[in-house]
């Protein structure tokens, strides 16, 4: 019989088999993860790089195209050097757009496009570019009420990826955009017009130098080497016509006529120069300047400031042979050479103010003749000598202050042929178009203290020796209106009848002497000595080698308003040595305290850079110790970052051209000197 087979019995279940095939799903799902991250990662970087690199591109792009604003090109020009510039930087980009505002009219702008190749002119207002977002930082740009040399560069740039075509996303479109801006200028142009402006008129006088003006039986009053020379200055301008002495007859070339064109031509009569040089060298600076955007004014002095045109972006157009100048050029063309009196007869320096002839010693009677209290009205037609250098950058940095647009870099270029022999005061004498209320200027200066500005004299009898301020004519005498250094350290003034003392013709502009714009010692520059608010004192120091009183003058005046126009720096930043106001000098750089009064305690200047130019060997001479270049260096060196300290010409050689600085000695250099002005303005990248 068969029995029952016996049932095996059954191994309990595991999950072994079953928990290996979850792991391989999630390690497979784990690699694509990683792949898939390492891919997004790579085309992320790439992505981050390409976008580093555009930025780069288009900001450096922005900015050399900011240079070719400056150097006026026209826009389809910038639009095609802006993509080339792009180009050099290893990318080729797919749309391009280099746009800017249209000046005066904040609807539309231009637009270049390396799509088209072309310039086209847009409308911010309407379809569809109104509603387009990409077009709104163009739109805020031009919103601004004021014209800026502003250039938007906006660059796209496809980036491929790697690992995101998998996906469906094959590539990106880069974007980046910059905004430059070439620096809108608030120029200045100041030059003098007093009657030295014209000492190289052609043809020569027997003298050596040139004159505009002549008188037989005058000495050449314009050579400071031989301020007593005989010789008659002798041109006709019409050689046809030795009779005819018109006065003054260069004058006949100044205007806005087409009839003055060509501007390089001989004329009909003789040019006042180097006054039409100086004109010519300033017309080429406004060639360099931007219609619309760029701003000038125009400012002469003589016996005090004149504004020929205030600041304005209408530069207008020169003269052709057919069509007069407008503008600014005319403004320019217009400056006529200030026509001085003549020496008057019979008496020396000393003996007449030199601000009003009609003050003048009568040897017939010994006495003063004072015709309509002369001696105390200044008189521009009966003054003899005019240039008044603190009146001119005074009154441009006044402009400036007043009129000037905060986002400009404002500029005062300022000519001179080294001479300074004039002031005024706040209240007298000026011509100024703005308001001083709130500047240091409106600080109590009477004019009833300076009737003669800063140079106080009288007329004395010549026989006599003074030492008193009130019957001196020290600074009446020669050099005329600047205090002379004097051999008598006894505090003698040496008789003023006699011109050919050498003492009397070398000016004291090594002491700096302060009062009428401060408040005190403490308030002072380093090394100014403070001689009291009307400018005078009749104590001296033990050991002070200048005869007294010591007297605030013209050449005082000038340095307080460059400092009241662009000195901005009274304590370097980490130095110690600022508690300059001293007297003795105690060595100290700065004085922090400068200019303080009880309302103001604020650094006098503002931002603005100064070009000073020496013109002639007049600027040099020694004979009145380089008193023009020391001036105008140190224009230069105030208005070159607003710091007297850091002065570029300081160890500089005399007759160099230096920081800021320019010496031309002779009328050919000015080309050359205006046009390296005008390569030094700067662009800045604003976003």
């Amino acid at each position: 019989m068969f029995g029952k087979r016996p049932v095996a019995s059954r191994r309990p279940h595991t999950p072994h088999r079953m928990e290996s095939g979850q792991a391989l799903i999630i390690i497979a799902a784990a690699f694509i993860a990683i792949v898939a991250f390492v891919g997004l990662a790579l085309d992320l970087g790439i992505l981050i790089s390409q976008q580093a690199h555009l930025r780069r591109a288009v900001d450096s792009a922005a900015i050399a195209a900011a240079t070719q604003v400056r150097e006026a090109r026209n826009f389809e020009n910038i639009g095609e050097f802006t993509a080339n510039f792009i180009r050099f930087n290893g990318l080729d980009t797919a749309t391009l757009l280099v746009q800017r505002c249209v000046p005066n009219d904040q609807t539309v702008a231009d637009e270049y496009s390396t799509v088209t190749g072309v310039t086209t002119r847009i409308s911010l207002v309407t379809a569809p570019i109104a509603t387009n977002a990409d077009y709104d930082s163009l739109r805020q740009i031009c919103a601004s009420p004021l014209p800026r040399k502003q250039i938007r560069v906006q660059a796209e740039l496809v980036s491929s990826f790697v690992f995101m075509p998998l996906l469906g996303i094959p590539q990106a479109v880069l974007k980046a955009d910059a905004v430059s801006e070439a620096a809108s200028i608030d120029l200045v142009i100041v030059f003098g017009t007093g009657e030295t402006m014209g000492q190289f008129t052609a043809p020569r006088g027997p003298s050596g130098l040139n004159t505009a003006y002549y008188t037989p039986g005058q000495p050449n009053r314009f050579d400071p080497r031989s301020p007593t020379d005989p010789t008659l200055i002798t041109y006709p301008p019409d050689p046809s016509n030795p009779s005819a002495l018109p006065n003054p007859g260069c004058n006949a070339n100044a205007g806005p006529q087409a009839s003055k064109f060509p501007e390089d031509g001989d004329g009909a009569f003789p040019k006042c120069r180097p006054l039409w040089d100086a004109k010519q060298a300033a017309k080429k600076l406004i060639d360099t300047l931007q219609e619309g955007y760029d701003r000038v004014a125009i400012v002469t002095y003589d016996f005090s400031a004149k504004v020929a045109t205030t600041l304005t972006s209408t530069l207008g157009q020169r003269a052709t042979a057919t069509t007069d100048s407008t503008g600014a050029y005319a403004a320019i063309d217009s400056v006529e050479l200030s026509n001085s009196i003549l020496l008057p007869t019979g008496v020396g320096f000393g003996q007449f103010s030199p601000l009003n002839v009609n003050c003048r010693w009568d040897s017939a009677t010994g006495t003063v003749i004072n015709t309509a209290n002369a001696c105390e009205t200044p008189d521009p037609n009966l003054a003899i000598f005019k240039n008044c250098v603190g009146c001119g950058i005074r009154v441009a940095g006044t402009l400036l202050k007043k009129t000037g647009r905060p986002e400009s870099l404002w500029l005062i270029v300022f000519l001179s042929d080294g001479f300074a022999n004039m002031s005024d005061v706040p209240d007298f004498g000026v011509a100024e178009l703005t308001s001083r209320s709130g500047t240091i200027l409106a600080s109590g200066i009477e004019h009833d203290d300076f009737p003669n500005g800063f140079c106080p004299g009288a007329i004395v009898d010549p026989t006599q020796r003074l030492n008193d301020l009130a019957n001196s004519s020290i600074l009446w005498s020669r050099p005329v209106c600047v205090k002379g250094r004097d051999a008598d350290l006894n505090g003698v003034i040496p008789n003023v009848s006699i011109s050919s003392n050498p003492a009397e013709l070398t000016q004291d502009t090594q002491t700096r002497y302060c009062g009428p714009y401060h408040f005190s010692q403490a308030n002072c520059a380093p090394g100014a000595r403070y001689i009291g608010a009307l400018g005078y004192t009749t104590t001296v120091d033990a050991g002070q080698p200048y005869a007294i009183p010591a007297v605030y003058d013209v050449y005082d005046y000038a340095l307080d308003m460059i400092d009241l126009t662009a000195l901005t720096v009274r304590c370097a930043t980490g130095s110690t040595a600022c508690n300059g106001g001293a007297w003795p000098p105690n060595g100290d750089l700065y004085n922090s305290n400068e200019f303080n009064s009880p309302t103001n305690d604020q650094a006098p200047g503002a931002p603005i850079t100064i070009y000073a130019i020496g013109l002639g060997d007049t600027v040099i001479t020694t004979i009145n110790d380089r008193a023009g270049e020391r001036l105008l260096r140190y224009m230069a060196a105030v208005g070159d970052d607003g710091d007297r300290v850091t002065d570029p010409c300081a160890l500089a050689a005399s007759g160099v051209s230096c920081g800021n600085y320019y010496f031309a000695p002779e009328v050919s250099a000015l080309d050359a000197v205006f046009q390296d002005i005008a390569q030094r303005i700067f662009t800045r990248l604003t976003r």
